[in-house]
């Protein structure tokens, strides 16, 4: 909803998840986003970075006091599957370990590497996770099992933790 659009720009951690949609009328056009609330509070979430016709670029997050718990999980399930069922490209360029990790664990599979640049120096390498075959099939069978528990777990959540932003 917008404010919770509004809140997520207001926090610095979690700007980057609709800072390139000018408003929430934007956001809710074309951006789509799960955040896990605490309290009423965003604390974890996914979301479009940016889009284009046939997909997304994944943006995701937790807040730093509360990482290691699965929210950022659940959050890039909903998002991946909410992707796939509106056909959807959900692609993920990974910039950590961390963030590799995550996407190796929901079915993506390393690419390739490229350097992310200023000028000349390589300020990092940077992952490019991507969806294993066609979209129809995209997911690995485990990660596909991991996806439906998850998506059971977001039934059980409902109206708790997990928030859509649209």
């Amino acid at each position: 909803d917008g404010g919770l659009f509004e809140r997520l720009l207001s926090e610095e951690w979690s700007r980057d998840f609709c800072s390139l949609y000018p408003s929430y009328e934007e956001y809710k056009a074309h951006g789509l986003g799960f955040a896990a609330l605490k309290e009423g509070v965003p604390v974890a979430g996914a979301s479009s970075y940016t889009f284009w016709s046939e997909g997304i670029e994944i943006e995701i997050d937790t807040r730093s006091d509360c990482r290691r718990k699965g929210l950022a999980t659940v959050c890039a399930s909903a998002l991946i599957l909410e992707c796939l069922r509106r056909g959807l490209y959900p692609s993920w360029d990974a910039h950590d370990l961390r963030s590799l990790a995550l996407a190796e664990k929901l079915g993506y599979r390393l690419e390739m590497l490229y350097p992310l640049q200023a000028g000349l120096k390589v300020l990092r390498l940077v992952v490019v996770a991507v969806m294993v075959g066609k979209l129809q099939h995209i997911i690995l069978l485990s990660s596909l099992r991991r996806l439906f528990r998850l998506e059971g777990l977001f039934a059980r959540l409902e109206g708790k933790r997990l928030s859509a932003l649209t």
